[in-house]
């Protein structure tokens, strides 16, 4: 609110220099700029209270203010009628279309104000006096021609209300003491029109639906509540939306994270209907697809239906001059979009891969790393003799309690911890070379630091024989201890007399349990009988066990109530101590409040976190005893709801938690005292553990060599081991090499779909939603006379016509109205696309002529007396245009009708693209030279030419009774590592996920290392490498021919190769040359 009025001030500072233009009204020659004032309101007021309001003047004025205080006797049509963009912070009784809202008050009362004190300005409180009637008022201040608006409540009753567009929770409550008024009444309206009407149950709560109303639109809805004689005002505007609870979601991916022009592109997507927690299976169900490039060209439009599991897939052909850079997938029904993407790239893909090891995760200060740098061609040979470049960085971290946790991923989606680190620092660099087995040791002694704990980063830059550079790293943590330890209490609250049971658990860095000794010093609660207060302790003694966790009991010495403190306490091997905490309390939850250290409301709940069919239990603390209040469990939907009335200061909860509350949901109290909402909310983590699958890949060996035929068992069991018949798994097989390029980014399955999230069911009410305010405006005869006007012969009638041009334009801009103001009477027209205008039946007497647009403001033209037929023709200025187009941009704000804030939501699943060096080309075309006694004849061998990125793609592959599925294929000519990627779901999203991995090479091959493109007369050096991992030493020839290039000086090379070794042969200066055919 503090930013809205600093806005209107700067706004009013510059604009007053020229001419007048705020709050939707402009140029008043006549009016000093030091006139200028804000109303404003923040409270409501309860009968007999002195009511008041806020008056801020820009000035050193202290010209008198003229107050009147009208009472709205017709609350329902005013609010129905008044503009929405201007309801709270630019109140006015213009309302839409420009309706005169005066006619629905009557005039209460009237008096002067004189500000006393003169000064730069001038802020302070306007007491309007005592009002005893309940009901909605206006107070309008006048001075010199300058007048402003400001809506008053006074109630004793307030509504809160819940409301997430599809359904609506509310009751009205005595403002003072919170009690529910009982048999209450709510109307609600659109666009002025009485929708529905309902009245609360027994408990005085009222539940409505979207379904309830009939002809809703996506439009802004009125709730109005009646109790005691009273109308209580909503928001006044809350929105419904017309579409269906249930929505749509979408699982979406594609066989692999990038490719290349002229490639095939395969996608699968998922869909499920999710209504809160629920997750229902989505079949039968079409959609349009389209893939865009990325300059937002179609590269592939279709139709897809999905399966009895949900599920759709498809596949289309990229262009071989396809656009580089991002692809969006896009499945489109009854207006609702749903994206996937891939990433385009001409990528070259590495011959090996680089590994940084380290010989710990976790390191002490002073600790000395020792790390080992290998390199691996993706046929599983190390790469030797190979240069590398080695540096150490480091960063700042902390992690949380979860971050080592086998659900870590399920925490992060509820807990407000993350991980920070900070920026990285180059501390170390060093260099060497790649043994006979492909691997460099080193070692790095750390510095000390006590302050910090630090994230080591190493990275590796491995040159080999091609002089293709490829990096790894690895990341290693430097604490001040060797190990970490972590503690809790079995439970949070401990009832008086029961055992106390302490959690404790020890593992290093890399989440390996550790055994410790480890004392335990627990903190008594002060004892309020003692005449002298002094702290009081136990010390136990324990040791964690093999699985690094250890439970302490512990039995308090007295019956002390209160918060007890305690801390876990070990030394690592070089006694560096290790410190952990907690607390607990004990007692009688009846009597906690008067006990526990906060203040006001609050909700504990008895674990961090639960898992499915697990029995909650909460306990929730109040201010007061026997107060009514509303419980609710809450998603994106309204889970349960109830009144109670809690005799004493705190209640218990105890909830079986089922299938509708997982993997989230919230527990919510509200209450009205003494005028204000007190609320308070309780995020809870349910864990579906029965939700995730279970899957094993077994290929039928580990090693193939191409051309071989290959097969893959599938096998599906649920979470208690049992074999998962008719589960839907895509299974697909990409190069490695390709995940060098471009990382698999697809979120895991498990986690799009059960992963807990934050989800806001807003709470509103009455009492702190009755704040307005507004701007000061130039004043018309209709806001000076209206309440003083004396009828004049209103038989006498007359009619004013004419034309608007603008300045220098042409046409006429829409949504343009005239405004004709008198002392009592106001009318309005419409201005057409030419201009042109007419009012009929227009009382004689004198006006003020404005021009105004929509719900925008409105301009002074000038001032006419009307007695009969007159035509009134004017121009708009050069410098009124931008005042013009301004209102029209205020006219075009909120959520009214026709507002398209809700249509073609889409659910996005990004990925980053970056450009990569494009792969190599490999054959086998060397001669081998055989061992019989002809010392000239070689072998010829088989030159490799199908090479591929993707080898297999099935996206519906099904598990039969036993939850197994079989897969076969053969093998390309690539000598790589491939990666196995299945994602597994059933009709009852039963979800889960597995990579696996295998190898096909050969045990002699050629390797050529080219550019991905070539160039007219372009000079190249093509790098050779013959690679024998066989038994025994052979002798090899290499050959090179081309139709493209012209090779200088190239020779048929013969070398003998030892077993286990590698010659690199470089064909200098080769030049490209088109060639005829």
């Amino acid at each position: 609110m503090k930013s809205i009025q600093k806005r209107g001030i700067i706004f009013l500072t510059a604009v007053f220099i020229a001419t007048f233009f705020i709050g939707g009204s402009t140029r008043l020659p006549l009016i000093d700029e030091n006139d200028n004032f804000y109303l404003s309101n923040y409270t409501t007021f309860a009968p007999g209270d002195i009511a008041k309001l806020n008056l801020y003047s820009y000035s050193q004025s202290t010209k008198k203010f003229t107050f009147k205080l009208l009472k709205i006797d017709d609350p329902v049509r005013f609010f129905s009628l008044l503009d929405q963009n201007n309801s709270r912070y630019a109140f006015d009784i213009w309302g839409k279309d420009k309706a005169l809202l005066l006619k629905y008050t009557s005039f209460m009362k009237e008096w002067e104000y004189k500000p006393s004190v003169k000064s730069n300005n001038y802020s302070g409180e306007i007491s309007i006096g005592k009002i005893d009637e309940p009901g909605i008022y206006i107070v309008q201040a006048i001075r010199n021609d300058i007048v402003g608006y400001c809506a008053i409540v006074v109630t004793n009753y307030a509504m809160v209300y819940k409301n997430n567009q599809k359904e609506v929770l509310a009751f009205i409550a005595d403002a003072k003491t919170g009690e529910f008024a009982s048999k209450a009444r709510f109307d609600f309206y659109q666009d002025g029109k009485q929708i529905g009407s309902k009245v609360t149950d027994k408990d005085g709560l009222l539940f409505a639906k979207l379904s309830d109303f009939e002809a809703i639109k996506n439009s802004n809805i009125q709730l109005y509540g009646y109790s005691g004689g009273e109308i209580i005002l909503s928001d006044p505007y809350f929105y419904f939306n017309q579409s269906q609870s249930e929505y749509l979601t979408a699982y979406v991916y594609t066989q692999q994270p990038v490719y290349r022009p002229g490639q095939e592109v395969n996608f699968k997507a998922i869909f499920r209907s999710k209504k809160g927690n629920e997750i229902l299976n989505a079949p039968d169900l079409k959609f349009s697809v389209s893939v865009k490039s990325p300059k937002n060209k179609e590269v592939y439009a279709g139709e897809a239906t999905t399966n009895e599991f949900g599920s759709l897939s498809g596949s289309f052909l990229l262009d071989g001059e396809a656009d580089l850079g991002y692809y969006s997938i896009l499945f489109t029904k009854d207006g609702m979009s749903y994206h996937g993407s891939f990433t385009v790239e001409e990528y070259k893909k590495p011959e090996y891969k680089v590994n940084v090891v380290t010989d710990r995760n976790q390191y002490a200060n002073g600790d000395k790393i020792a790390a080992t740098v290998s390199a691996d061609y993706y046929f599983g040979s190390p790469v030797k003799e190979a240069s590398v470049q080695i540096s150490i960085y480091r960063q700042n971290y902390w992690r949380p309690w979860w971050y080592w946790s086998e659900w870590s991923w399920f925490y992060k989606g509820f807990r407000n911890d993350r991980y920070f680190g900070g920026q990285q620092e180059l501390i170390h660099q060093e260099s060497g070379v790649l043994n006979e087995n492909g691997k460099l040791e080193f070692s790095y002694k750390v510095e000390s630091d006590k302050n910090y704990d630090y994230q080591y980063i190493i990275s590796a830059q491995v040159t080999d024989a091609s002089r293709r550079a490829i990096t790894g790293s690895t990341q290693a943590f430097v604490t001040r201890g060797s190990f970490t330890i972590s503690t809790s209490p079995d439970k949070w609250f401990f009832q008086q007399g029961k055992d106390v049971k302490l959690k404790v658990n020890a593992s290093d860095f890399s989440d390996k349990p550790v055994q410790t000794d480890f004392r335990v010093i627990i903190n008594y609660p002060d004892d309020p009988k003692s005449m002298r207060m002094k702290s009081e302790s136990d010390t136990l003694f324990a040791k964690t066990n093999e699985a690094g966790s250890a439970v302490v009991t512990f039995n308090p010495k007295n019956d002390r109530v209160g918060y007890y403190n305690y801390r876990i306490i070990a030394f690592d091997e070089k006694e560096r101590e290790i410190e952990a905490a907690s607390s607990f309390y004990i007692g009688d939850y009846n009597d906690y409040y008067y006990q526990r250290t906060s203040a006001g409301l609050e909700i504990l709940t008895d674990k961090d976190s639960y898992e499915k069919g697990d029995s909650l239990i909460a306990y929730v603390f109040l201010p007061d005893p026997n107060q009514e209040l509303l419980l609710t469990y809450e998603t994106d939907k309204i889970l349960y709801y109830k009144k109670l009335k809690p005799e004493n200061n705190s209640f218990e909860i105890r909830e079986k938690l089922t299938d509708k509350f997982s993997p989230s949901f919230n527990i919510s109290i509200s209450f009205i005292k003494d005028r204000q909402l007190y609320q308070t909310t309780k995020l809870v983590g349910v864990l579906a553990k029965d939700k995730f699958l279970n899957i094993t890949l077994n290929p039928s060996k580990e090693i193939y060599k191409p051309g071989e035929q290959a097969e893959y068992e599938v096998v599906v069991k649920d979470y208690l081991g049992n074999p998962v018949k008719n589960t839907e798994v895509s299974f697909g097989i990409i190069d490695e090499s390709i995940y060098a390029i471009k990382e698999d980014e697809t979120q895991p399955i498990e986690t799009f779909f059960y992963s807990p999230q934050y989800s806001y069911m807003p709470t509103y009410n009455s009492l702190q939603s009755g704040y307005f305010s507004s701007y000061s405006r130039p004043a018309t005869y209709i806001d000076k006379n209206y309440f003083s006007y004396k009828e004049d012969d209103a038989k006498h009638k007359g009619k004013l016509y004419g034309k608007i041009t603008i300045e220098n334009e042409e046409s006429i801009p829409q949504g343009l109205f005239v405004i004709l103001t008198g002392e009592r009477y106001y009318y309005t027209a419409k201005v057409d696309s030419l201009g042109n205008y007419k009012i009929e039946n227009v009382a004689k007497g004198n006006y003020q002529l404005f021009i105004s647009a929509g719900m925008g403001g409105m301009i002074l033209i000038s001032d006419v007396k009307v007695s009969g037929e007159k035509k009134y023709n004017f121009t708009i200025k050069e410098n009124q245009k931008q005042q013009i187009e301004d209102m029209i941009a205020q006219g075009v704000g909120g959520m009214g009708e026709g507002d398209d804030a809700f249509e073609d939501t889409e659910l996005n699943a990004r990925f980053d693209s970056r450009t990569m060096p494009a792969p190599n080309v490999m054959a086998d075309g060397k001669m081998l030279k055989s061992e019989s006694k002809d010392k000239s004849a070689y072998v010829q061998a088989d030159v490799r030419t199908n090479f591929v990125d993707a080898l297999i793609w099935k996206a519906h592959v099904v598990t039969d009774e036993n939850g197994k599925a079989k897969v076969e294929f053969k093998i390309p000519d690539n000598l790589t590592t491939w990666r196995t990627t299945v994602r597994g779901i059933t009709k009852d999203t039963d979800v889960g996920q597995k990579v696996n991995k295998f190898i096909s090479r050969k045990d002699l091959l050629v390797r050529m290392e080219t550019p991905r493109f070539f160039r007219q007369d372009d000079e190249v050096v093509i790098s050779t490498i013959v690679h024998n991992y066989l038994s025994s030493a052979k002798t090899t020839k290499i050959e090179f021919t081309s139709d493209k290039l012209k090779l200088v000086g190239s020779k048929i090379n013969s070398k003998d190769l030892r077993m286990q070794s590698l010659h690199q042969r470089k064909f200098m200066r080769s030049r490209f040359q088109q060639t005829q055919n």
